[in-house]
């Protein structure tokens, strides 16, 4: 069995918070832009509240089988032969959703700083930075995380706050932007943004039980949609609607607008470490997922002979989009169907457990 330690509460909420705010500095803001117009922000609460509904779910299926994670649970509702196949299916989505994002992350850090640098060279360094963190393990992850959690936050904030000279208000409205119906749909898809929140059931054992989870995933969950929601806010009171839907990068876009003078300027190299830190979290810990779940459907007791062969194949996957404009139109909105894996099928688990009142006795917490 892959021991994973034990993981406290400020530890693991770091991690999520920091691999979910990671995301500003990609693509999700400019996709958002495109399909709701002004009125991300609204979006983002749309998308924070169903991962709320959809997490408690989660926390029902995980109550009735007390002590057990989710990949023991797929297995003992299903059958061993039917969840192994659905926990592997699982894994080979991570995958694709692992190099789509290593890709996403990698195209945005050559344009906006690299240039002129082989996009397999950035494969590289990235992958060699995600196979040591996963290596380490779990417990090693969200440490390391927790350490770098207050001097992110504090850069955020200092974002922020310089940027706030360049605020237009008016930049809201229409206020509901391309329509109500557009909102809830597209909020309630892009709660698939908060899929390290559903990762918690896979680890529930290492946060010390479902009590836990429950208070750690809740946690995770506000403050992240509260973040993400200040990032959105000030970045549709920078930009103009007409360009927002074109920017690659909004964390970049929002930097590149502070200006103290003529000698403080170009402060995006101040701020690169902690975009390339978070974004790093936030590959590792699919990275980790990923491999450790595989490990898992075939009760392996070491995942560690499987980072290399996977970090390989990633690399693959990664180089297959032919250009940016193929991750923007096309591979993100295939992220957004991570809600299937990571929340359709422990509802549908939990409908069946609740069907055949499979159910295990809580003396075994």
């Amino acid at each position: 069995m892959i021991q994973e330690g034990k993981i406290g509460a400020y530890e693991i909420v770091s991690l999520i918070t920091i691999s979910f705010m990671s995301k500003f500095f990609f693509v999700m803001p400019t996709w958002f832009s495109q399909v709701l117009g002004t009125a991300i922000c609204m979006g983002i609460i749309v998308s924070g509240l169903t991962s709320i509904i959809a997490f408690y779910f989660i926390c029902l299926l995980m109550k009735r089988f007390p002590g057990k994670s989710l990949v023991e649970i797929l297995q003992k509702v299903f059958g061993t032969i039917i969840g192994k196949t659905i926990i592997i299916l699982i894994s080979i989505y991570g995958i694709a959703y692992t190099a789509i994002t290593l890709r996403e992350f990698n195209d945005v850090l050559k344009t906006i700083t690299l240039p002129s640098t082989p996009i397999s060279v950035i494969f590289i360094v990235c992958l060699l930075a995600m196979v040591i963190l996963s290596c380490l393990g779990l417990e090693s992850l969200a440490r390391t995380a927790s350490f770098f959690s207050i001097a992110l936050l504090i850069g955020l904030i200092a974002v922020y706050l310089l940027s706030a000279a360049s605020f237009r208000p008016h930049r809201f409205f229409p206020l509901f932007g391309y329509g109500l119906d557009k909102i809830f749909y597209y909020g309630i898809w892009g709660s698939s943004s908060f899929i390290e929140i559903f990762l918690l059931a896979f680890f529930v054992n290492s946060l010390g039980g479902i009590k836990n989870l429950e208070k750690i995933g809740y946690i995770s969950i506000i403050i992240s949609t509260i973040s993400i929601l200040l990032g959105f806010t000030i970045y549709t009171l920078l930009s103009p609607y007409y360009t927002r839907s074109e920017v690659i990068s909004a964390a970049f876009h929002i930097v590149r607008t502070i200006n103290l003078g003529k000698f403080f300027q170009r402060f995006e190299a101040i701020f690169l470490f902690e975009w390339i830190l978070s974004g790093l979290f936030c590959l590792s810990l699919y990275f980790y997922f990923m491999v450790t779940l595989f490990a898992k459907a075939f009760s392996l007791n070491d995942y560690r002979p499987l980072l290399i062969p996977y970090a390989v194949l990633i690399f693959t996957t990664a180089l297959l989009p032919p250009d940016f404009s193929f991750i923007v139109y096309k591979a993100i909105p295939f992220k957004l169907y991570a809600w299937i894996p990571f929340c359709g099928v422990p509802f549908l688990a939990l409908i069946t457990a609740v069907i055949r009142k499979q159910k295990e006795d809580r003396k075994h917490t």
